[in-house]
């Protein structure tokens, strides 16, 4: 009954329709044959049908272990990126929502500031988390890197990069964020349309940070909440937790100290 019931579901999904045919073709002229219905002159081109339907049947299925092995190389060779695809501008400059998580984001930020300060002026909404300059989290990620900076040099950077923020906070306050979070955060991401239900845009961006190698490029990769959905899910609800145990950065605040 089973394997009946396998039999519908595959043609209903119009899987493996031809073996199917080819099967009950056989099976047929094997029952004529036996019960003397089977006309001579039927027999060859039934028979030459028969080993055709085969034929087309081996092609598909080296075809799908053709596709699916030049897909695994593909995607085992590629997967892991220097540098991120050449299409991440257009995808931020299009992005309704984009959230950046980081240890100091300098060269980030700085690479991106004219873009997010015309996205936030057309309406665009925008999240920044960091590590907190003042938490010994700052210290743990900068003993991270194979040339280790300071207390001061680590803690100046993430400054410079909250006081750029500032700027675009006083753009659009409503439609920026900005937090800080006491923990070392071991990876960077850009986090695009998070809330896309249709899970057509939503994009992450990671960086993989590495601790004390002496490669300059560090891996790179690429998750889709359309292609990638279980590993992009997983992805976000992580960036979802750093943000909720960030804590709001206070401009007014730190612009008296």
């Amino acid at each position: 009954m089973n394997f009946l019931n396998h039999i519908w579901k595959d043609i209903g999904r119009g899987e493996n329709i031809d073996l199917y045919v080819t099967v009950l073709i056989a099976l047929v002229l094997v029952i004529l044959n036996i019960i003397g219905f089977a006309p001579s002159n039927w027999m060859a081109p039934l028979t030459l049908a028969v080993l055709g339907l085969l034929a087309i049947s081996n092609l598909g299925s080296r075809y799908k272990l053709e596709q699916f092995i030049n897909n695994f190389n593909r995607s085992a060779e590629s997967f892991f990126q220097d540098e991120y695809p050449s299409n991440i501008l257009d995808l931020i400059k299009s992005s309704s929502e984009i959230w950046f998580i980081g240890v100091t984001l300098n060269r980030t930020i700085k690479n991106y500031f004219h873009i997010l300060e015309q996205k936030l002026q057309r309406g665009d909404f925008i999240k920044v988390l960091l590590v907190n300059p003042d938490s010994p989290a700052a210290d743990a990620a900068r003993s991270r890197g194979r040339f280790e900076i300071n207390h001061e040099q680590m803690k100046s950077n993430i400054l410079d990069t909250l006081t750029e923020l500032g700027y675009l906070k006083s753009i659009a306050p409503n439609r920026i964020e900005v937090r800080t979070i006491s923990y070392p955060i071991s990876f960077g991401a850009i986090l695009l349309n998070p809330d896309d239900s249709e899970l057509t845009s939503g994009i992450i961006f990671i960086e993989h940070y590495p601790y004390r190698i002496k490669r300059t490029h560090v891996p790179k990769f690429v998750l889709s909440a359309k292609q990638d959905a279980e590993w992009f899910n997983l992805y976000k609800s992580e960036l979802c937790s750093m943000w909720s145990d960030g804590v709001d950065w206070n401009f007014e605040e730190k612009d008296k100290i």
